[in-house]
């Protein structure tokens, strides 16, 4: 009787045994305004293996750092690297820039697989050194023209000349983002002159300075992204004229709620030539204020 309690603890026990040597490594990666992780998993021998059946409900991506953020993957997928080698992919529009991220495989009848540190390049891994270049390099030159969550909006400062001599322009626009308490503030300031050269009326000039605030919240529900925000803009446009300037100033006031879903192009943005980030859908109301 003894023998044969302990032979069906041994059947019972073999596959969660098994599963528990499993090891695995990732690696957070971003192209063409997207981040997803690659898992790589190691069998009992060494091999390069792929968890039979994986689902979204066995894994948990949390985000380190700050705010604790647990979420599940949008979309795990089998893949293959340029050595042939299997990967699995976690897809997910939640996964942002400067950031590590841990994540936990969860398989039935079997413990936890712990997969640790999948930093972004411009961050700094948890406990980890970095040389003073890299820091100042993240922390302000990436961080001036590349805002966290979104690789869309960009500060610029910019010179454009039409070599035909009839035009030339300059910008500079500032739009940096603060974050507190799960609310994004955008100051902004923008400054661009248009100078037109015609043989006739001689040159003309055109210089609008335009400052404002915007207030804004997202939250996320599923794989969509919901945001609400609202923004003041005042502007003040200058034509320079021979008989003198004529002035105009105006000031908008506007309201507008976005639904975004990241993950939509998936599929596609695995060819190099998709650079799809994903559908935005955008409603709202502007009331606008000019004395001319």
């Amino acid at each position: 009787m003894r023998r044969a309690i302990l032979a069906i603890f041994l059947v019972i026990l073999a596959p969660a045994v098994s599963r528990a040597q499993i090891s695995a490594e990732g690696v957070l990666f971003f192209d063409r305004g997207h981040y997803w992780i690659e898992l790589a998993f190691r069998g009992p021998a060494g091999r390069d293996t792929i968890p039979p059946d994986p689902v979204r409900a066995e894994f948990e991506i949390e985000k380190l750092g700050g705010a604790s953020e647990r979420f599940k993957p949008s979309k795990v997928e089998a893949s293959a690297v340029r050595d042939g080698s299997p990967v699995l992919v976690l897809s997910s529009g939640r996964l942002e820039g400067r950031s590590c991220y841990k994540v936990t495989y969860r398989p039935m009848n079997a413990e936890p697989l712990v997969i640790d540190s999948l930093c972004d390049p411009f961050c700094a891994a948890q406990g980890g050194f970095e040389c003073r270049g890299k820091t100042f390099f993240r922390n302000y030159v990436a961080a001036a023209f590349r805002r966290d969550g979104d690789a869309c909006d960009m500060n610029q400062f910019k010179y454009e000349y039409d070599f035909s001599g009839e035009k030339s322009s300059a910008s500079l626009v500032i739009e940096p983002l603060f974050k507190t308490r799960g609310f994004a503030i955008e100051p902004l300031f923008e400054q661009s002159t248009v100078a037109y050269s015609f043989r006739t009326s001689g040159k003309i000039s055109t210089d609008k300075r335009s400052f404002g605030i915007g207030l804004s919240k997202s939250i996320w529900a599923g794989d969509l992204r919901l945001s609400i925000g609202a923004k003041y803009r005042h502007d003040r446009s200058a034509l320079g004229l021979a008989e003198g300037d004529s002035v105009v100033f105006a000031q908008c006031v506007s309201a507008e709620g976005r639904v975004r879903f990241d993950n939509l192009f998936d599929g596609v943005n695995r060819y190099c030539v998709s650079v799809f980030k994903g559908v935005d859908l955008g409603f709202g109301c502007a009331w606008y204020e000019s004395d001319d």
